[in-house]
């Protein structure tokens, strides 16, 4: 049988080993091209590059442009939004 003190010795490493906090890991997706409409009428566009952003492997966001380095640690971008302006009568054949 262990005496008191390995034991309590043993319960003290295997909360401080789980009180430890897990680092996160933020990734960037490759570039997809998307078509920016720019009128109304659907007459005039421009493909703009999107990339998703990744945090612990899981899809969070979409980003546009470039990154932007603040620190070694810390970086900005621009978030991409996703607009669909249809309404709930009309087909979803015909997004716009």
């Amino acid at each position: 049988m262990l005496s008191p003190k390995i034991t309590s010795a043993i319960l003290m490493l295997v909360i401080s080993a789980e009180a430890a906090s897990k680092p996160h890991v933020m990734s960037l997706g490759k570039t997809m091209p998307v078509k920016l409409f720019l009128s109304s009428a659907e007459d005039k566009t421009i493909t703009i590059n999107v990339r998703p952003l990744y945090l612990d492997a899981k899809l969070k966001e979409y980003t546009a442009g470039a990154t932007h380095d603040v620190t070694d640690r810390l970086f900005v971008v621009r978030r991409a939004y996703r607009i669909n302006d249809s309404l709930p009568g009309e087909s979803a054949s015909q997004p716009r």
